[in-house]
């Protein structure tokens, strides 16, 4: 077992106040074994310490290391302890930090093994961070000063927090459970699904890549501000806001839930079926490509400043707005419901038919060609009805 002393006084929940001389002389082991049995016990070390059993800070008790630290066994930190180390900390086994303790580490921090995260209770790393699983219960927060890996599932629950100061990588799956902040400073990339069941608050500074699903629940509010990849589905629930500040591709399906909007303020691919529900709201500023079927429900407004492209059969409506800017390719069937608008303001041409009803309207501000052409209606036409016209005005 490697032997360490300490370098200052400690003073036990008793009262008791050992002199110097006899602290020198106490070991790891009964540094530890007072911080376990007795309320209020501080211990300070000045040098590394490694210790090779089980340990519990437990009952408002205080450790601080001037140095590194390893534990080789189980760690547990309890009953509004704290625990500080200036340096580099490495943990072979589980470790907990429970009961509105806190936890501070001044360099690296890294987890071989299981990390929990008890209520009101907090970790603080000033370096980077690797980790293993992660069980973060409500009102927890976990904060990295630097770059962050986990390798294991993580999860948060209610109003707890994960902040990152640097690029992230998640490995497995990662799951936020309800009215959770999730920040990342810098890039992050997810192997594996990732998901806020509800009120998530997450912002990512840097590029991003989601390599599986992404579900959002009700809620959310989602910016990134670079460009970012979802290699697979993403969902979004009722009432939630994204904003993505640079390029975007998904890859397979989009569902967006009543109520809800997204801002994409780059190039947008959609590689799978788009489906956007009732009253909800979607820009981009950019070029748009959909590559498979699209369906604009009740009561949607979509607007797109660039050009568009839409490979396979549409649907707009009813009671909905489409307004693109550049130029139009409808290369497939396309259905408008009663109460939509339609307005291109530059090019549009027509791969194959498309059902108009008397209570629609598609309007063509440059040249209209193909099979659908004859029945859109020329922006500059008499009969534009002095709203539209009003609109065309104010985009052009």
């Amino acid at each position: 077992m490697a032997w360490k002393s300490a370098s200052a006084v400690a003073i036990i929940s008793a009262g008791t106040l050992l002199a110097a001389s006899s602290v020198q002389s106490a070991n790891v082991d009964q540094a530890f074994q007072q911080l376990e049995d007795n309320p209020f016990a501080s211990f300070s070390f000045s040098q590394d310490v490694t210790y090779d059993d089980e340990a519990v800070i437990d009952n408002r008790s205080t450790l601080d290391i001037e140095g590194t630290f390893t534990a080789e066994e189980e760690f547990d930190v309890e009953d509004r302890s704290n625990f500080n180390v200036s340096g580099n900390a490495l943990f072979e086994d589980d470790l907990r930090v429970l009961g509105q303790s806190e936890f501070s580490i001044g360099d690296t921090l890294t987890l071989e093994d299981e990390l929990d995260i008890g209520k009101f209770s907090a970790i603080h790393v000033e370096g980077s961070g690797e980790f293993d699983e992660i069980n973060a219960e409500e009102f927890s927060e976990l904060r990295i000063g630097s770059t962050a890996l986990f390798t294991e599932e993580i999860s948060f629950a209610n109003r707890s927090m994960l902040d990152i100061s640097d690029d992230a990588v998640f490995d497995d799956e990662v799951t936020f459970e309800a009215m959770n902040t999730f920040h990342v400073d810098g890039t992050a990339e997810f192997d594996e699904e990732m998901s806020g069941e509800k009120n998530l608050e997450m912002n990512i500074t840097d590029e991003t890549r989601f390599h599986e699903d992404v579900k959002f629940g009700v809620n959310t509010d989602f910016h990134i501000e670079e460009d970012v990849d979802f290699d697979d589905e993403l969902k979004v629930k009722d009432n939630s806001h994204l904003t993505i500040d640079g390029a975007t591709t998904i890859g397979n399906e989009l569902e967006v839930k009543p109520k809800s909007d997204l801002y994409f303020n780059g190039r947008t691919d959609f590689g799978n079926e788009v489906k956007l529900e009732a009253a909800s709201t979607m820009d981009v500023e950019g070029d748009a490509d959909f590559a498979n079927e699209v369906a604009f429900k009740d009561a949607t407004d979509v607007t797109i400043d660039g050009d568009a492209d839409f490979a396979n059969e549409t649907e707009f409506g009813p009671n909905s707005s489409l307004i693109i800017w550049g130029d139009a390719d409808f290369a497939n069937e396309i259905l408008v419901k009663p109460g939509t608008e339609i307005i291109v303001l530059g090019d549009a041409d027509f791969g194959d038919s498309m059902d108009l009803p008397h209570a629609a309207d598609f309007y063509v501000c440059g040249d209209a060609s193909g099979p659908a052409s004859s029945q859109t209606t020329d922006c500059d036409a008499e009969d534009v009805d002095e709203e539209t016209v009003d609109i065309v005005a104010e985009l052009e």
